[in-house]
C-alpha cells in the first residue's frame, strides 16, 4: 500500500512540474500614459516575460504573482516586493492573448505620487527579440541566423511597425517616432 501511495504522489508532482514554466515572450514599449498625459516612449524600450503557473518573471527576474482575472479575460499580477519610491512597478496586466502587456508604476517625489502605465506589444517568442531591441543580441551558437529569419515585429517589411516606416509620432519630441528615433526602421531586427 505504501508502495501505490508513493507511486501516485511522484506521478502527481511529476505532473504538476511538467507545466512549470509554460512560455517566454517578447514585447516592445509602444506608449506611455502618465497621470500628465501621453508621453513618447523610450527608444529601444523592450522587455521578456516568463509565464509560469501562477507567477511572471519580468526580464528574467522580477516576480509578480497572479492575482486576478478581469471581465475581459487579462490577468493581473502583483509585485512581491516593492521597488524604489521614484519608480515603483506595483504589477503587469498581460491580455488574454498575451499580445500586449501593461506595466503600471506609482512613482513617489516631493510628497505627490503620480501613476504611469508603459503599455508593450507583442514583438516575438523568447527572450530574443527583446534582446535584440535592447542591443544585447544573444550568440546563436554559428550558421546565419537571419538568413531563414522574418521578424515577428515588422513580418519582413524592416519598417518600423509603430510609425510605419514615416519616422514620424506626433507625441514624439520634435514629432519623431521614439521607437526607431525618427529613421523608420524597425528596431526589433535592425534591417
Amino acid at each position: 500500500m505504501k508502495r501505490v501511495l508513493f507511486i501516485v504522489s511522484l506521478a502527481l508532482l511529476t505532473i504538476l512540474n511538467a507545466g512549470a514554466q509554460d512560455f517566454t515572450k517578447s514585447y516592445s514599449c509602444v506608449r506611455v500614459l502618465t497621470s500628465m498625459g501621453p508621453q513618447a516612449p523610450p527608444a529601444g524600450m523592450a522587455t521578456w516575460i516568463e509565464f509560469y503557473d501562477d507567477y511572471i518573471l519580468v526580464g528574467g527576474y522580477e516576480k509578480f504573482v497572479y492575482s486576478t482575472t478581469n471581465f475581459d479575460g487579462s490577468m493581473q499580477f502583483r509585485a512581491t516586493k516593492p521597488g524604489p519610491p521614484a519608480m515603483n512597478t506595483i504589477g503587469w496586466v498581460v491580455s488574454k492573448d498575451f499580445s500586449s502587456v501593461k506595466q503600471v508604476i506609482q512613482s513617489s517625489m516631493m510628497g505627490m505620487t503620480m501613476q504611469m502605465e508603459y503599455h508593450f506589444n507583442y514583438i516575438g517568442e523568447g527572450s530574443h527579440a527583446a534582446q535584440n531591441m535592447m542591443g544585447s543580441a544573444p550568440s546563436y551558437g554559428g550558421g546565419d541566423y537571419d538568413s531563414d529569419y522574418t521578424c515577428s515585429s515588422c513580418g519582413g517589411t524592416k519598417q518600423c511597425k509603430y510609425c510605419n516606416g514615416t519616422g514620424y509620432y506626433e507625441y514624439g519630441r520634435n514629432g519623431r517616432c521614439g521607437v526607431c528615433r525618427g529613421t523608420g526602421r524597425c528596431q526589433a531586427c535592425n534591417r
